[in-house]
């Protein structure tokens, strides 16, 4: 997309300076092109006129905000990165994050960089496509913890901090930008899976440093207050989960020996647990999350080692569901779920 500068009593020679989010690009040409827009970049353009005793000197132009629309469905498309710790001076690049998302912004914080466990916390804006750092993390560093949101506040708990496994929680306030103590989950654990369904989360699964868990909690916001429910039905870690309408789910995994591609449906009403339709590739350390009546799950790593781009969708309707595979992510990767 193109945006052309049409000047004023700028005399013959006229100089261009285009700016997009503030920062200059482009050439000296009335002209400029991008053929890599993000939705919400602002364009401006400043003309300096050659003329003589020209007041001003200099105009700048009106912004004008990019609006994008992807004309190819069931495509990735890539987003901004990370930004940079003020600190590390290094890109925030990590594994084993943990994540959530309230109203129309996703956060994201903890981890591990590949040599230190973290605890910094950012906040996006899709609709700016920019990252934003947040109050740190209070619950100190761990990797692979989880994420969920209830009622307008998010959650983070469990993980590892590289000598003990965890099972503390914080509370995060997106309007004061605060976090407090929540319930700790009884039973310390990492690589757990979370899914909220209604005002109620629900955390289990996981390794504890010796055992692989089937133990599977409630968490009620209203009491701060976990209590146990029914197990679930294969001791794993490293599984995706999503929720859909009063349903959650639990899918693929690693049980210890081998990743896995067990696949079950959590009902809240009755506290039981049913087998679905297999994944079609066990793997471990994967991503899941639910957008409207579907489920989706990728990335991870299978059998062979392997890192897998690999995405499925799963519809719970007809029954009994069948995956379906989707566009892979484009590049290959593990992570723990959204």
């Amino acid at each position: 997309m193109s945006f052309t500068a049409t000047a004023t009593n700028a005399g013959t020679t006229p100089v261009y300076q285009w700016y997009k989010n503030g920062l200059a690009v482009g050439s000296n040409s009335a002209t400029y092109t991008n053929t890599a827009w993000v939705n919400g970049d602002v364009v401006n353009c400043k003309v300096s006129s050659s003329a003589t005793c020209a007041l001003p000197a200099a105009a700048f132009s009106n912004n004008i905000t990019v609006t994008t629309q992807n004309t190819n469905p069931d495509t990735w498309v890539q987003k901004a990165d990370l930004g940079t710790d003020a600190n590390l001076q290094a890109p925030l690049a990590r594994s084993g994050a943990a994540s959530f998302s309230i109203g129309s912004k996703a956060y994201m914080g903890t981890g591990f960089d590949g040599t230190n466990y973290l605890n910094d916390f950012w906040e996006y804006n899709p609709a700016t496509n920019v990252w934003t750092q947040r109050a740190t993390y209070t619950g100190g560093v761990r990797t692979d913890a989880v994420g969920f949101s209830v009622n307008g506040f998010g959650y983070i708990g469990t993980g590892y901090n590289g000598s003990a496994y965890l099972g503390t929680f914080r509370k995060y306030d997106p309007a004061t930008n605060s976090w407090v103590s929540a319930a700790t989950l009884s039973g310390i654990r990492a690589g757990a899976s979370a899914f909220v369904v209604g005002s109620k989360a629900y955390v289990g699964t996981g390794y504890n440093g010796s055992s692989y868990l089937t133990s599977f909690r409630e968490y009620d916001p209203a009491t701060n207050v976990w209590t146990l429910m029914a197990a679930f039905p294969v001791a794993s870690a490293y599984a995706g989960a999503f929720s859909i309408g009063t349903k959650g789910y639990i899918g693929d995994g690693y049980n210890g020996t081998a990743p896995i591609n067990t696949f079950y449906e959590y009902n809240p009403a009755s506290n039981t647990w049913t087998a679905k339709a297999n994944i079609p590739v066990a793997r471990q350390k994967v991503v899941g999350f639910g957008i409207g009546s579907k489920g989706y799950i990728g990335t991870g790593l299978n059998s062979a080692g392997s890192l897998s781009n690999v995405f499925y969708e799963y519809d719970p309707v007809p029954i009994p569901g069948q995956p379906r595979r989707l566009s892979p992510h484009p590049a290959p990767e593990h992570l723990l779920a959204w």
